[in-house]
């Protein structure tokens, strides 16, 4: 294989991004028919210009950011070595969380079943993306109105806090108001009340994060089939062809401007509104809400706390 060729040029790197500091046989086999100056870029999870591959804005890294899968509100990140040892400790704290995200569900939407994910910021009050709002929502001069699908039928919303890998069992819980959707060019922040009749533990919001913070975002991604079958592949190992459940996924934060996080967790779409929680304090510290070719974007808790207080 000729990518032999540059294993010992790329050997720093591989380290890096390979948790057992080895060159697998099925990455090399993956790499055979890349040219030769795109190998590099390959390993970096950089993109050839002219060749961006929509995926690539949410898996920022393609090596060690893997995806949990959650179920009874719990995760295992025993097959990654290097997260199991930082997520232990972590455990007990981040599963009571992760019962208060939950999957945004649609009846009589034209093309969706769901829309994407959600979290309870206080009880009976659930914060998304504005983007995910606009699927059944608009904002009218009066205020906001459900969306109306071509047959004339109210397209309507529900939140669940299960929707869990292998777990028949769900938690729906209809969405009765618009309480808040943030206006463009502001950040993308909705809040929606819901007709909570059993308690769920709201997440609290913590206004302090730091660069290279350990974090995890909790939410649903679902599989984009635009991908070429390269990137396909790696989803396909980061993932294992489950998808539109809930998971739980480590990264860091890789800077921050404004009230904007920028992060390197892996997300797809459907985690549009997930929930980022610091590890250590198990408190949100953004909602992600879109992708870029270096990092993942989140609005910071500090801008949820502020339109929340408004609300």
């Amino acid at each position: 294989m000729k990518v032999k060729q540059f294993q010992s040029e790329l050997e720093d790197e591989i380290k890096a991004r390979f948790t057992e500091h080895r060159f697998p046989v099925q990455i090399l086999e993956l790499l055979d028919n890349l040219p030769k100056n795109n190998i590099k870029s390959f390993i970096r999870n950089e993109v050839a210009k002219g060749q961006e591959d929509p995926v690539l804005e949410s898996i920022i890294q393609a090596f060690n950011r893997p995806s949990f899968l959650i179920k009874d509100n719990k995760f295992n990140p025993s097959p990654s070595e290097t997260w199991n040892s930082q997520l232990s400790p972590y455990i007990s704290s981040l599963s009571k969380k992760v019962s208060g995200v939950g999957r945004i569900e649609l009846k009589n939407h034209e093309s969706l079943d769901w829309a994407g994910t959600g979290f309870l910021v206080k009880d009976s009050v659930i914060c998304t993306n504005r983007h995910v709002a606009e699927h059944f929502v608009q904002t009218t001069s009066q205020g906001y109105e459900w969306r109306i699908n071509s047959l004339g039928k109210t397209v309507m919303a529900r939140i669940d806090f299960l929707e869990e890998y292998s777990n028949p069992s769900e938690k729906e819980i209809e969405l009765i108001e618009t309480l808040y959707i943030e206006p463009l060019p502001g950040p993308d922040i909705a809040f929606f009340r819901i007709r909570l009749d059993e308690h769920i533990e709201p997440l609290e919001l913590n206004a302090d994060s730091s660069i290279d913070d350990v974090i995890v975002t909790v939410g649903y991604p679902w599989k984009d089939s635009r991908v070429s079958p390269r990137i396909e592949q790696v989803m396909k190992r980061i993932f294992g062809d489950i998808y539109d459940v809930k998971r739980i996924a480590p990264g860091r934060i890789v800077s921050k401007n404004g009230n904007m996080i920028h992060h390197d967790c892996t997300t797809l779409g459907g985690n549009s509104g997930s929930a980022i929680l610091d590890v250590e304090t198990g408190k949100v510290v953004g909602i992600h809400c879109e992708g870029g070719n270096s990092f993942n974007k989140a609005v910071s808790s500090k801008m949820i706390s502020d339109r929340l207080t408004k609300v």
